[in-house]
């Protein structure tokens, strides 16, 4: 259940229609009187708000996409609160996520050509992510929408900034640490 119904208002922002409950935000079609079109309006769910500020992850979100500028990147539009909501504003898709497409596909697999054409789109994406020093770490057809046919990727809430002086450490399936280097 979404919190706000078609036509409500938020501020300068119309609820137009109803995209996807995430954990702690609503996705809304909106119209912005600001930038007089549609957009998709994340607000953070009633039950997280508090102390008057949004969420960390939400708040990260928010400073990581306003670094962000790329074509197979969601565009960002801005961000506020209003009544007591914050609100991220993103691009509108009307298309499909890559998931929704490979589930109408015989056998869920895309051509070859398609699917080497969807790896290079996602892969120039995060491969601009690591380059702005960003790690992206919920990929999935989800997360990967399509604005007219192109892949573009979206939902930033678990980007984290790359810390360099801390290597990863690899685990194994057991909990066990692999080995990185032979000796």
């Amino acid at each position: 259940d979404f919190s706000l119904n078609v036509g409500d208002r938020v501020g300068d922002l119309t609820i137009i229609g109803h995209l996807a409950r995430g954990r702690m935000t609503e996705l809304y079609q909106v119209w912005s009187k600001e930038h007089w079109c549609a957009l998709t309006g994340k607000l953070v769910a009633p039950d997280f708000l508090g102390d008057d500020a949004a969420p960390l992850s939400f708040r990260r979100e928010e400073g990581v996409l306003k670094r962000l500028q790329h074509p197979n990147i969601v565009r960002f539009y801005g961000s506020g609160v209003a009544d007591d909501r914050p609100y991220l504003l993103l691009e509108y898709f009307a298309g499909p996520s890559l998931f929704d497409m490979l589930e109408s596909l015989p056998k869920r697999r895309l051509h070859v050509p398609d699917a080497i054409r969807a790896t290079m789109h996602v892969g120039a994406a995060v491969h601009y992510l690591h380059r702005q020093g960003f790690l992206y770490r919920d990929l999935k057809p989800g997360n990967v929408l399509l604005r007219e046919g192109i892949p573009i990727l979206v939902d930033f809430d678990v980007v984290r900034k790359i810390d360099h002086r801390r290597p990863a450490v690899l685990t194994a399936v057991r909990g066990m640490p692999v080995r990185t280097k032979c000796k």
